[in-house]
């Protein structure tokens, strides 16, 4: 298995993890989760095995005052983008990302400019 493979693997672990509802985040672990840095920890994953995660589960998981922190949706534009529509935004601050987007949530995926230059909070998959 390449690394590549590799760190999808755990990161699909991972967010599978956070979605559990019958175990709750706990305010530790939400502190942790937001010191996460979603922009480099993208930039590690393979566009041709990104997945899709609804963020209901894991927003749901997360204690009320640390949702916005972790994964929040925002109403364009973010900068350097002409989208005016909502987007989800992993992290906050320095630590922030934008996925690609999708109709339920976003998909987990290589956050860099595909070939075809599209910013990733102008797609939106399964419509």
């Amino acid at each position: 298995m390449s690394s590549t493979d590799h760190y999808n693997c755990v990161l699909a672990v991972f967010w599978a993890l956070c979605s559990v509802s019958e175990h709750p985040l706990d305010s530790q672990t939400a502190v942790s989760l937001m010191e996460l840095p979603f922009e480099k920890m993208l930039r590690l994953t393979d566009h041709k095995a990104g997945w899709l995660v609804d963020h209901r589960p894991v927003r749901d998981n997360l204690p009320a005052e640390f949702r916005d922190k972790i994964i929040r949706q925002v109403i364009g534009p973010i900068p350097g983008c002409t989208n005016t529509k909502k987007v989800w935004i992993l992290g906050y601050g320095e630590n922030e990302s934008v996925p690609w987007q999708w109709e339920n949530g976003f998909q987990l995926d290589s956050n860099e400019a595909p070939p075809d230059g599209k910013c990733p909070c102008q797609v939106v998959y399964g419509q």
